[in-house]
């Protein structure tokens, strides 16, 4: 059954376990470059967003748009088809795929054809969705149960989402989505979010007929969250959202472990339409731009990637992160595991935790 109200679930914490071992950030992320390239995908810590489109009609408040429209510059705007197969084909290492990145997916008329290629290659994808754009891609998506998850982003009651594009078919696509994972029999890879208090009313009046009728859950399928990140101070203020600010100052944190990013950014870079690579999906201002998946192969990159930036992450001085409240120290993420073996300390960079 569903609840009275839209109240905020939490998000579930892995379970803490302690480790002693003293290591620098070279040697972590050495150890951890090294045992991504034997293998793993996304569940391991690997995964590669892809921005099918550089720039967002949806228009978020909570999203700064505005920086990724001076950043782009002259960039190549689409993401092609035949450009995509390149990277695929230099995606060297097991990877899961993320349609996420910068924009709303689905404004790219080629998703289908992208997304149907990756399926093929028998590669682990997952996508987040406002349900605006090409038509065609967003009936594909709707109809089309391929994803290890998909997540329907959708609007709150104060307007955030203010470029919407809510027309006769939003609300029939969000049934049609949900009937999807019905009729297959599987709900759980679906996800239901919006940033703010509530859904808006139409909206929730659709997943409480659902909840109802206890074909979803609401711990499981449904998201609230009243705070977003700054986007690595990207974003200044949103009225009524808590902004996440950074309360940390990395150079005069004291730590033995050296500095790791708790969303687990370092092994999910974001591929842009010309082919260049960039450290993380926070960063709209594109300060992290690494090599280019069109031209060369993916584990040369990381290599180049992990040596450059080695020093200066394990140390708290690596530009964007230095701006992201969520580059702390390791003594500080309460879901980096402990224990006294190296066997887990191991484990934990593999899993992209250092």
């Amino acid at each position: 059954m569903s609840p009275n109200n839209q109240n905020l679930i939490g998000t579930k914490q892995v379970p803490s376990l302690k480790y002693k071992i003293n290591l620098t950030g070279s040697e972590a992320l050495s150890i951890g470059s090294s045992l991504s390239e034997r293998g793993g995908d996304s569940v391991l810590g690997n995964e590669l967003e892809i921005t099918t489109i550089l720039g967002c009609p949806v228009n978020c408040n909570y999203c700064p748009q505005d920086q990724l429209r001076q950043t782009k510059g002259k960039r190549k705007n689409k993401l092609d088809p035949k450009d995509f197969e390149k990277a695929l084909n230099n995606l060297d290492i097991p990877c899961g795929i993320s349609w996420t990145g910068y924009s709303e997916p689905c404004l790219s008329k080629d998703l289908p054809e992208m997304a149907s290629r990756v399926r093929s290659l028998g590669r682990y994808q997952v996508i987040s969705t406002t349900l605006n754009g090409s038509r065609d891609s967003i009936e594909w998506v709707s109809k089309n149960p391929i994803w290890s998850l998909i997540v329907l982003h959708l609007p709150d009651d104060k307007n955030n989402m203010k470029g919407l594009y809510t027309n006769d078919n939003y609300l029939s696509d969000i049934k049609t989505t949900i009937e999807t994972y019905i009729k297959r029999g599987l709900t759980w890879p679906l996800r239901m979010m919006t940033f703010g208090d509530r859904f808006r009313e139409d909206v929730w009046e659709i997943i409480k007929y659902y909840l109802d009728k206890d074909v979803l859950n609401y711990e499981e399928n449904i998201k609230l969250s009243k705070e977003v990140s700054s986007r690595a101070e990207g974003i200044k203020e949103v009225e009524g959202m808590k902004i996440i600010k950074d309360e940390l100052d990395q150079g005069n944190m004291k730590t033995s472990l050296g500095f790791t990013c708790n969303k687990r950014k370092l092994n999910q870079p974001v591929l842009i339409p010309d082919g260049s690579l960039n450290l993380c999906s926070f960063d709209y201002g594109f300060r992290g731009i690494h090599g280019n998946l069109f031209e060369r192969k993916f584990s040369e990159i990381r290599k180049e990637w992990i040596e450059s930036i080695a020093k200066d992450y394990s140390i708290g001085n690596l530009n964007p992160c230095t701006q992201c409240e969520h580059y702390v120290p390791i003594e500080k993420d309460p879901s980096i595991q402990r224990e006294n073996t190296s066997t887990l300390i191991k484990r934990a960079m593999y899993l992209g935790y250092l």
